[in-house]
């Protein structure tokens, strides 16, 4: 698994479907706020395994 590269056009995509969609209700900030949560979850769910695998 790569960090998150592959999953970023995809995501663009998907958001500038939902603003289409939605209109204007969709900012910016809020996209890059909900792709640096998915981000940052998917990054500490990622260490947690590591930690949990490396302390065995």
């Amino acid at each position: 698994m790569s960090q998150g590269a592959p999953a970023a056009p995809g995501t663009v995509m998907a958001a500038r479907r939902a603003r289409a969609h939605y209109g204007v209700r969709v900012s910016s900030e809020q996209v890059y706020a909900g792709v640096f949560g998915t981000v940052l979850g998917i990054a500490l769910l990622v260490a947690a395994i590591r930690w949990m695998f490396g302390k065995r």
